[in-house]
Parts: C-alpha cells; structure tokens; sequence
C-alpha cells in the first residue's frame, strides 16, 4: 500500500480529475468554465493521454499529496474491460487498500461520448467506435465525419452550455451505473456533487478512502 505524508486539509479542498484523454479532459476543462458553481471548487483536470497511463499519474500525485482528492474519469472501452478493471483494481488495493473504486472511479460505457451527445439527445451508444458513431454524432451536434481531432473536438464542446447541461442530467438519469452494462455511466454522481455548494461532500469521500494504517 502507498504510504502518504499527512497534511492538513483545510475547507478549499484541492481537487484533481485524471481524465483518459482528449475528449474527456476538454469536456471536465469545458464545464468548469461554464456553469457556475464549479468555479468555487479548486478543481484541476489532468490529460492522462491514455487508459495505461491513468494508475501511474494517479499514484504519483496521491505520493506528492499536492490533492485532497484524486478523481479518475474514464471509459470502460469494450467488453471484457480487462485494462479498466486492472485501474480499478489497482487504485484499490495498492493505494488505498480498500474498495474505493466506487467513490473515485468515474466511467462511460462504451465512451465518453455518449455523456457529450447527451447534451443534445437522448442516446444509447453501443460502441466506442468514432466511424460508427459519427453519423449520431453529425445528428445531435452538426460536426461531420468525427475523427476526435482537435478541431471538430472544439466543434461540439463549444456548443455545450448552462442550458444543456440541465438536458444532459435529464437524459441520463435513468440510465444504468452498472459499468457491465451497455450503455452506463456513473458521472452524475460527480457533476451532482460539484453542483452542490455545500462542500461537505468531499470530507465524506475523504474519509471513506482514508487508508487503514
């Protein structure tokens, strides 16, 4: 288990999201410019540029105890979720020693996708595939042929705002936060907490990550 220097932890929590890539860190990076109580949180988004990449940042940042609290978003990608799995696995067990994963993993099945286009509609991706998913994607946000490249990233985030967010919230309220099960997601319990302005939610994930010794 990692061991971790003590700190004082004060009332401004100093939070951090590693985000998988490009389309997640845009889209975190994107909300906390825009709606308004996000702005209250230090809150810090962080491109892992890559799944593979996520547990060795994490677990650099929990030993440099510059954070409060580290978050992951991520996809789960495609059955068997064997490298998502393995993070969360290993978050648990090498960092914090107990079943965390629920509280700090945060993850969209297939993609990141379907939260982005839930801003606009109501959908049910079933795969992560950008080819196969660009023709809902050209339906809900205009932006032809997605590719993830920076510039038609930009083309839909950019039309992300207050309003749709609420839209987004609504579309996925009903939808599954088994991370087996396609499509699901357990990203409202995040963004629901940072809509929160009593702060008290983080000391309540604080103390249930605390590590045994």
């Amino acid at each position: 288990m990692t061991k971790r220097k003590t700190r004082f932890i004060n009332d401004n929590k100093r939070i951090l999201i590693i985000c998988e890539g490009d389309e997640e860190f845009d889209y975190i990076k994107h909300l906390k410019s825009i709606i308004p109580n996000w702005s209250n949180y230090d809150m810090t988004p962080k491109n892992a540029k890559g799944l593979d990449n996520i547990y060795s940042i994490y677990s650099y940042e929990f030993q440099q105890n510059n954070y409060d609290i580290i978050f992951v978003y991520c996809d789960t990608e495609m059955p068997p979720y064997e490298k998502y799995n393995k993070l969360k696995n290993n978050i648990e067990k090498n960092i914090y020693g107990k079943k965390v994963s629920k509280q700090l993993v945060f993850f969209a099945n297939p993609c990141t996708m379907l939260i982005i286009l839930s801003h606009f509609k109501k959908v049910k991706l079933t795969t992560n595939s950008k080819t196969q998913n660009s023709k809902i994607i050209q339906e809900c946000t205009g932006v032809k042929d997605y590719d993830g490249s920076e510039n038609k990233r930009k083309g839909i985030i950019n039309k992300i705002n207050p309003d749709n967010y609420i839209i987004m919230k609504n579309n996925l309220k009903d939808v599954s936060q088994d991370d087996s099960v396609i499509p699901s997601t357990n990203i409202l319990n995040l963004f629901n907490n940072f809509d929160n302005k009593n702060k008290k939610w983080i000391n309540s994930i604080i103390s249930k990550t605390k590590s045994k010794n």
